[in-house]
């Protein structure tokens, strides 16, 4: 499967009800970072996908410095659907848990194998390093934030700096089975997971087309005349963050699990501070209290 001939040169046709697997692809004069984009692993966060949308229209008119980019949609079905996923969630089966359920017949599992097959080819064609952004958004409100993975013979600082935006640490190593880790393990592209706002926000698609444009002006690969939009884009996310320590580390994860009925407590948000033993949330398996100081 080799989709990926597909070159941008204006707004993607869109069909909610049958998305297209390849968003779009812009090419560079010259060699460089081959940057991905990923929208839609989670199929009520549609934002990621208007905001590759939005960034590749720019690119398709104005064109690219240098390197590669790439935007494709994650879970096409969902995305359809406007549900989170159809059979199983698509971003907790990357793992090898994943790989072995190749068979069980869920719609998440063969929206990863054609992921898989097209993303191999464009992996191993790039002539730079290889980037990928997965762009989310939260169920809870909050300031914009991201996770970056750790890279096999990469220094684990590499991502510092790329996006203004506090850096979470200890993702990979809580939550297994994420596109990022397996694109970090299995083929050390630099990932990062990025949260762009709460789901229904207005300004999340604002803050995840930000994030693009950040990303492709600290990797070098704007053309003269776009660098201002990095610029604009760092000020927002800045702005947007302002006040948080820019580094955290993840403690503690609370897995929902199915016919659970977690419901958070009433005004919590995110980052916000907590004390050991607070009543954060209930659920069928009783309540959840915060172990420990922390956000």
């Amino acid at each position: 499967m080799r989709p990926l001939g597909v070159e941008h040169t204006g707004r993607t046709e869109w069909d909610s009800a049958r998305p297209p697997r390849v968003l779009g692809r812009v090419r560079g004069s010259a060699a460089g970072p081959a940057v991905l984009l990923v929208g839609g692993i989670h199929g009520n966060e549609p934002a990621g996908v208007e905001g590759i949308r939005e960034v590749l229209e720019v690119l398709g008119r104005r064109g690219l410095g240098a390197g590669d980019v790439l935007g494709m949609v994650g879970n096409r079905s969902a995305l359809a659907r406007s549900s989170r996923f159809v059979d199983v969630d698509m971003n907790r089966i990357w793992g090898e848990e994943g790989a072995s359920a190749n068979g069980s017949g869920a719609s998440e599992v063969g929206e990863r194998r054609k992921l898989m097959e097209a993303l191999g080819d464009w992996v191993q064609e790039a002539s730079g390093p290889v980037y990928a952004l997965d762009l989310h958004t939260t169920s809870g409100h909050g300031p914009p934030f991201q996770s970056s993975m750790r890279v096999p013979g990469v220094p684990h600082e590499w991502s510092a700096g790329l996006i203004p935006v506090p850096r979470i640490l200890g993702v990979d190593a809580l939550v297994q089975g994420t596109l990022v880790s397996f694109l970090a393990s299995r083929w050390k592209v630099r990932s990062i997971l990025f949260e762009g706002g709460q789901h229904e926000d207005p300004g999340s698609p604002r803050r995840i087309q930000a994030a693009v444009w950040a990303l492709l002006g600290s990797l070098g690969v704007l053309p003269e005349g776009l660098e201002d939009r990095s610029v604009e884009a760092r000020t927002l996310l800045e702005e947007e963050s302002h006040g948080l320590p820019r580094l955290f580390q993840m403690v503690h994860r609370h897995p929902v699990l199915p016919g659970e009925r977690f419901q958070m407590e009433p005004g919590y948000f995110n980052f916000q501070d907590v004390r050991r033993g607070e009543l954060l949330a209930r659920g069928r398996r009783g309540w959840v209290r915060a172990p420990q100081d922390g956000r």
